[in-house]
């Protein structure tokens, strides 16, 4: 099933509409991340935006931030236009976003998706060039993985864990090669990173505890 699809599952529809809307919901990390880079007048691009819970969770912390949301699911997007009509949301099917904006952004938050797409690389580089001064994101890793096992990990957006109908694979990396392809490919950044271990999704088929690995990339610091 392609992911556009997975994504329009009524039970997770109905998540975001009731989740992840206030700063408490938040994972520590992503709590982390935005209180330290975060601030009032910040012109922020939230990739994978959903509902828009996030604009919500900002405004209420951060009062004046220009916020923009993205999203290539359609559905999610009618939804955050509809609930929040005074802020900026769009259905992008790529990631060619600077091509899209024609400017900077000061703030690219991009949290809860990258371990759920393939091309989690590809979303990142996109950012760096859309950013002025800081990336914000997570992974999921472990300290040692062999790579086959990658491939057997999954998650079902239907929130049933024998159902395949909404099943889509969990990218869970290994935290060490992780860091060297940062360091590799941004070599213009200060990296900032936030790390705890704890349990996966319980809709995934992973037992034991990952490592939740929140990232900073700091631009030309």
């Amino acid at each position: 099933m392609s992911l556009s699809k997975a994504w329009s599952s009524k039970e997770i529809v109905k998540f975001f509409k009731s989740n992840r809307s206030t700063f408490d919901s938040l994972y520590k990390g992503e709590k982390y991340l935005l209180s330290k880079y975060v601030d009032k007048s910040c012109a922020i691009l939230d990739i994978g935006c959903a509902q828009g819970g996030m604009y919500r969770i900002l405004k209420n912390k951060f009062k004046n931030i220009d916020y923009t949301g993205v999203d290539f699911n359609e559905k999610m997007i009618m939804l955050a236009k509809k609930k929040y009509p005074q802020a900026k949301f769009y259905h992008l099917s790529h990631v060619d976003y600077l091509s899209f904006f024609k400017k900077k952004f000061d703030v690219v938050i991009i949290f809860g998706i990258l371990h759920l797409n393939s091309n989690w690389k590809d979303i990142i580089k996109a950012a760096y060039k859309v950013t002025k001064n800081f990336i914000l994101f997570d992974l999921r890793c472990v300290l040692k993985m062999n790579k086959l096992e990658t491939l057997k990990n999954y998650i079902n957006l239907d929130f049933k864990i024998k159902s395949k109908k909404f099943q889509i694979p969990y990218i869970v990396l290994e935290k060490k090669l992780v860091s060297n392809y940062f360091r590799k490919t941004f070599k213009d950044c200060k990296i900032d990173n936030y790390h705890y271990t704890g349990k996966a999704s319980k809709h995934s088929n992973i037992k034991s505890k990952i490592i939740f690995s929140n990232y900073c990339l700091k631009k030309n610091a």
